[in-house]
């Protein structure tokens, strides 16, 4: 069963994955804060920078959602993130919401 912050979490990944950076901006909140195992952004104009360079460096990086999990104002993602033609990476993602925005995305490789 989806539920409304589990199909937000899909459309995220799904802007993600086209490099739409306007579709991301959409789902997030003004304050939101990026962390993974190499950055910390804070603030919408930080974390749309952050993902911009990434797609920039990383021309053909792709999200696949392999399980996602909902509690509460949270969602959990298990991922494989492809890097490139060789690079393959197992991630997951902890994504909190308040008011159907995107407040947090945590990242941490497996």
């Amino acid at each position: 069963m989806n539920t409304k912050l589990e199909k937000i979490a899909r459309k995220y990944f799904f802007a993600w994955n086209e490099h739409d950076i306007n579709s991301l901006e959409e789902l997030f909140s003004p304050g939101i804060t990026l962390q993974d195992w190499d950055i910390l952004k804070k603030g919408i104009n930080e974390v749309l920078e952050a993902n911009k360079s990434i797609f920039d460096s990383l021309p053909n990086i792709n999200a696949e959602i392999l399980n996602l999990v909902h509690a509460e104002n949270i969602v959990f993602a298990e991922l494989l993130i492809q890097i490139n033609d060789k690079e393959t990476l197992k991630v997951v993602d902890i994504l909190q919401f308040e008011n159907d925005l995107i407040t947090s995305i945590s990242a941490f490789k497996q």
